[in-house]
């Protein structure tokens, strides 16, 4: 699985989108302290912008987030091959957008 393989290499850049400053910051630290390269975006406009202008490994978003859904869906069209954990107030899955 791409995500496993992301996740094992330290040097893989990751996006953290989160519309709570709290919960982006709490992840973004989260994986900084293991060793990853990570940018932060508070909403879609933010993360396609950081997508668009640079190679991220793996894309942690809220699909709960305005738009979040979306954003999914537009990373599997535009980017296929960037693995994607989803996050919500209700667990956590990662594949692809439903």
């Amino acid at each position: 699985m791409a995500l496993d393989q992301a996740l094992q290499s330290a040097s893989a850049v990751m996006l953290v989108v989160e519309s709570d400053a709290r919960r982006r910051a709490t992840k973004a630290t989260e994986l900084r302290h293991e060793g990853f390269e990570v940018f932060e975006a508070a909403d879609v406009a933010g993360a396609k912008a950081l997508l668009e202008a640079l190679t991220i490994d793996v894309v942690f978003s809220d699909i709960d987030l305005i738009g979040g859904a979306a954003l999914a869906r537009w990373i599997e069209q535009w980017q296929p091959t960037t693995p994607m954990r989803l996050d919500s107030r209700h667990g956590q899955r990662s594949g692809r957008a439903k």
